[in-house]
């Protein structure tokens, strides 16, 4: 019987919290793009600044992917008292950045051409390959097999995994909300700015900035919950796991 919500989320919190320091190591690479571009609005126009925008942008979209094989394949050590070697975490990880890559531009043609056809279509797709990067990252599933291998562990429990999926990042999410909307509130009780300001395209630099230090903490905690997830889904099979399934 697969686990409760709310208790994968007190099994989730238990890990991280054990673990916090291992798992934002990875997350906190994140940050250097993300300093380089907030260093870089104080910058004036010039085409070399955007030239070197665009190359920060390219490296945080590559440390992402990095990130999450290396905070991924930590919490499945880490999950079954496994050694954790850092430095073999981190060459596992940049190895398997090419096979995340093709997997989710798979998954999200699928799913965009979901939403295409219908609405209904696309959230369906959604549940069914959700797991497909993790099966490329933690199993090294090739990209068709990874959406056969999520599609499988979803068979047979569509709503059961839906709301596993969504109702806990939904509490995270708000709590975040909560978080980021009373740092905003109090920075413009002290300084007399406008709220509304300070969370639009055109507010302050630093805002941004700050959201990425809050992210660098919460990244690793969903990844972790996501995790888990995965593998209680494995422990816990319909069917058979070996089992061929098509992909729609």
């Amino acid at each position: 019987m697969l686990m409760e919500p709310f208790e994968l989320l007190h099994e989730s919190w238990s890990l991280y919290r054990k673990h916090l320091w291992s798992l934002v190591g990875y997350s906190a690479w994140m940050l250097l793009p993300v300093g380089a571009l907030f260093l870089l609005t104080f910058a004036p126009d010039h085409w070399l600044v955007f030239v070197v925008a665009m190359l920060c942008t390219l490296v945080e979209i590559y440390l992402g992917l990095w990130m999450t094989v290396a905070v991924a394949r930590s919490v499945t050590r880490f999950s079954q008292k496994q050694e954790v070697n850092p430095t073999a975490i981190s060459h596992e990880s940049l190895l398997r950045i090419p096979s995340l890559l093709r997997t989710a531009m798979l998954q999200a043609l699928v799913v965009i051409g979901g939403l295409l056809l219908f609405v209904i279509p696309g959230i369906v797709f959604t549940v069914w390959y959700a797991f497909a990067q993790l099966a490329t990252v933690l199993d090294e599933k090739r990209p068709i097999e990874a959406l056969t291998f999520s599609k499988l562990l979803v068979k047979g429990r569509f709503w059961a995994v839906a709301w596993r999926l969504t109702s806990v990042p939904i509490v995270i999410a708000l709590i975040y909300a909560t978080v980021m909307g009373l740092l905003v509130t109090a920075f413009s009780t002290y300084t007399g700015a406008d709220p509304e300001f300070l969370l639009g395209t055109e507010g302050p630099s630093w805002v941004p900035l700050m959201d990425a230090i809050v992210q660098v903490f919460l990244i690793p905690f969903l990844l972790t919950y996501s995790v888990l997830l995965f593998q209680d889904l494995k422990k816990h099979p319909v069917e058979p796991l070996d089992k061929g399934c098509d992909v729609a």
